[in-house]
């Protein structure tokens, strides 16, 4: 009787670890099918292209994160699974996360807030090796699993918000709530940004914001986003991440005369004298551009004489 007992809970285990299993791959093939559209996006070019910053020269690194997860078993099986690069390019592990920050704090590179960035591009002193943290959507995972490891290394960061989603399940990622972007917001570290009220998705493969002749649902879909994170947050926000990490001209043009002070895109580069605020280039963050920025901050570059212009 006890062996048999024994038995049927081994086989429920089975059950129920298949079910996670299956049930995780088949989210993951979910956004296999939404990254095989997104191959049709301009802006998804940037994803999978890792620039080698060696030797670059002095700049600052905008790095960019998505979700942090706490490493398992299920989320190991359902990455193998897929093929889809956003996974690896979205999805950093808790683990990998305070290395990184812990690499940051004991290589003394200076982690500035997003003014900090926007005041140096202005007056031309982009003078060193800088770096800024910044996270689209605010999904719980880095509320849960970031904003912890930032807070015990006292790291600045940014998050650009969505307005319209908060608290929502949205895309396979559960949003945090106004109240818990509150109280992370209290404690001084974090900078809110703009990631659009509702326009954060696509038709027929284009994002919302490539789109043409709708530059007047834009503008409304801005001045919400800006609103209600006035409204909820007492956030002044001046800094608007596109989703899919691209902009037109027109668009963009509309949002510096507006006052925006930045407009943080996923085209790789460095920050550097050049730049320009209408199109602010960030590195997403995975494996692979984390060892190429390790090259890069560890080399011995000094400012070129075009940068100091």
């Amino acid at each position: 009787m006890l062996n048999r007992i024994l038995k049927y809970k081994k086989i429920n285990y089975l059950l129920i670890v298949l079910i996670l299993v299956f049930g995780v791959a088949g989210l993951f093939f979910k956004q296999d099918k939404q990254q095989r559209q997104l191959n049709n996006n301009v802006s998804n070019k940037v994803y999978d292209s890792y620039g080698d910053f060696e030797g670059d020269g002095v700049g600052a690194v905008v790095l960019c994160y998505h979700r942090i997860l706490e490493p398992s078993k299920v989320l190991s099986i359902g990455q193998e699974l897929s093929e889809n690069s956003q996974l690896h390019s979205f999805n950093v592990s808790s683990t990998e996360f305070e290395k990184q920050m812990e690499y940051l704090v004991k290589n003394k590179i200076k982690v500035i807030t997003m003014d900090e960035l926007a005041s140096r591009l202005k007056k031309k002193q982009i003078d060193e090796k800088y770096v800024v943290i910044t996270f689209d959507d605010i999904d719980v995972s880095m509320l849960n699993n970031a904003v912890p490891i930032l807070e015990k290394f006292k790291l600045p960061y940014t998050s650009f918000i969505i307005s319209n989603t908060t608290g929502d399940y949205n895309s396979g990622s559960q949003m945090a709530t106004w109240e818990e972007i509150k109280n992370i917001k209290n404690k001084d570290l974090l900078t809110i940004g703009m990631h659009t009220d509702d326009m954060h998705y696509q038709e027929n493969n284009i994002p919302m914001l490539m789109q043409k002749n709708n530059m007047s649902d834009f503008k409304k879909d801005y001045k919400r986003n800006k609103l209600k994170l006035k409204d909820k947050l007492e956030a002044n926000a001046v800094y608007y991440a596109p989703p899919y990490g691209a902009i037109p001209k027109d668009k963009a043009a509309y949002l510096i005369d507006q006052g925006v002070k930045g407009i943080y895109t996923l085209e790789n580069g460095l920050v550097t004298n050049k730049s320009s605020k209408d199109k602010v280039p960030r590195v997403v963050v995975t494996e692979k551009s984390w060892k190429n920025l390790e090259k890069y901050w560890e080399s011995g570059d000094v400012l070129d004489e075009d940068e100091k212009e």
